[in-house]
């Protein structure tokens, strides 16, 4: 049996778990509704060594550019050993669609599949308001 006090504080815990993960939600529906958006840029642009899979590294590189430095590399590679399916340490597209994609809304999820992917090169950005809202997604996720 737990005390009054220990109660609470699991209470608290789980209401804090229940608000990050509905946040978290949320910010994934408000980057997929960015008509631009295409999940395969968003890849090709955080991938720059084309190796067709995500390094911590390359996360932390892509939250650096932009000015998102209080995630560590050992918060970045924590992610990607939570999606990393396969083993690798890396994160390939569908792990990547993990992350981004919104869990509860089907519709929307599939919507964002089906665009339009433009070419990315190793150098070029995407449109800020989709690279702050990867940031977004990314920060509630670690």
């Amino acid at each position: 049996m737990l005390g009054f006090e220990s109660e609470r504080r699991l209470k608290d815990f789980f209401v804090a778990v229940g608000d990050g993960e509905r946040n978290l939600e949320a910010a994934r529906a408000r980057l997929c509704s960015i008509s631009d958006f295409a999940p395969r840029s968003a890849f090709d642009r955080m991938d720059r060594n084309m190796s067709g899979a995500l390094s911590s590294g390359e996360i932390i590189n892509f939250l650096r550019d932009n000015s998102c430095f209080h995630i560590s590399d050992s918060e970045a590679f924590s992610l990607i050993e939570f999606f990393d399916s396969d083993g690798n340490r890396r994160l390939n597209f569908q792990e990547f669609l993990q992350i981004c994609l919104p869990c509860e809304d089907n519709v929307l999820r599939n919507v964002c599949l089906s665009r339009y992917s433009r070419p990315v090169s190793r150098y070029d950005f995407l449109p800020r308001d989709i690279e702050l809202a990867i940031v977004a997604v990314f920060e509630g996720e670690i």
